[in-house]
This record gives C-alpha cells, sequence and structure tokens, in this order.
C-alpha cells in the first residue's frame, strides 16, 4: 500500500519520549556531540526501514519499534535507509517516497530523536546527483536531521570512505547545509 492511500495514521504515544531529548542541530564541539542544550549522549540504533513502512502503510509499526526502543533503551537517534533494493523494495521513484521521508522525520521527532538519515544505500546504479539533489530539495537542513552520505561506501557504489566522488557529495552537503556535522561513511569492517 503506497503512502498516498487512505490508511490510519498511528496515534502519538502518550509519554514515551527519550530521556536525553534533541533539541536543535546535532553537531560536534571539541570532539564530542553537542546540540542546543549543550553536550549530547548519543543512544542511537538501526532502524533501517522506517521510512519504507511508512510508505507501505505500516505506520503503526514503526511506532511500536521506535516507543520500545525509546522506552528500553533511552534511544534518541534512528538510522535509517533512504533507499534499499536488498533489504527491501525502497526507492525515490515510488510514490509518496519524499512524504514517507518527511512522515519518518516527524515520527523520530516526535519522541524527541533525531532522524539518522543514510542516503546512498544499494546505491551502485542510481543517478547519484540528482537523487542527492532530490534529497536537499526534499529534507535538506532539517535539524532533526544527522545525514549520512553512504552506508558502507565500498559496497554501495564508492571505492572506500575516501572515494573522490563520495569526498565531492561530502562537499556539496557542506554547502547545502552550511556546516560539516555529517557522516560520511563507515569504515571497512575488520
Amino acid at each position: 500500500m503506497a503512502c498516498g492511500a487512505r490508511v490510519a495514521a498511528a496515534k502519538p504515544s502518550v509519554g514515551v519520549t527519550s530521556p536525553y531529548r534533541a533539541a536543535g542541530r546535532l553537531r560536534t564541539q571539541s570532539g564530542r556531540f553537542a546540540n542546543d542544550n549543550g553536550y549530547f549522549a548519543v543512544h542511537g540504533i538501526s532502524e533501517f526501514s522506517f521510512v519504507h513502512l511508512v510508505r507501505t502503510g505500516q505506520e503503526a509499526e514503526l511506532v511500536r519499534r521506535r516507543d520500545r526502543a525509546v522506552q528500553v533503551g533511552g534511544r534518541n537517534l534512528f538510522r535509517v535507509f533512504l533507499r534499499a533494493r536488498n533489504l527491501f523494495d525502497l526507492n525515490n521513484g515510488q510514490p509518496g517516497y519524499w512524504d514517507a521521508v518527511r512522515r519518518t522525520i516527524d515520527l523520530c521527532a516526535d519522541v524527541g530523536a533525531y532522524a539518522n538519515l543514510v542516503l546512498f544505500v544499494d546505491a551502485q546504479n542510481i543517478p547519484k546527483r540528482t537523487f542527492f539533489a532530490e534529497a536537499m530539495s526534499n529534507v535538506g537542513a532539517d535539524a532533526r536531521v544527522l545525514w549520512s552520505l553512504s552506508n558502507e561506501p565500498y559496497q554501495n557504489g564508492f571505492s572506500s570512505a575516501e572515494d573522490p566522488e563520495l569526498l565531492d557529495f561530502a562537499g556539496m552537503l557542506w554547502q547545502q547545509l552550511g556546516h560539516k556535522d555529517f557522516i560520511i561513511g563507515d569504515v571497512k569492517d575488520g
């Protein structure tokens, strides 16, 4: 079921908020995370499919998983894929895609958490510059978002986290956001 289809939106959770609340843009300060309230302890978790859940009418499942992560682990950051081909089917050509992305950001913020949006996932054969431009146009410098350019760059269309093309995107992201507080890519395991 597409995001544009009529589905009952999940009801906001009453009283579920992270004890480490998001406040303004997440940034690094003297080698530590900080936000508008000062130093900030990041308690993150990977929830790759959040946008997919919203886009396919499963918002209640997102809310269930989000609330459990906040209540049990004090989570205040959710790492979310903006594309997927191997784990599930998600891409920016699908109906309701950008609405689902924005709704996911709202749902994370509703409990005082940041959305860590990972741009290039399963991105070996996509027009990367077009996708980047769409992401900046639709989300851009939203203070509730911590951007990650690539998940495992060496497996997602780049040679490494230091690939010149990926570093070009880092420069473009810096220009768009006006700051360097984002993740370029993770290093190879092992």
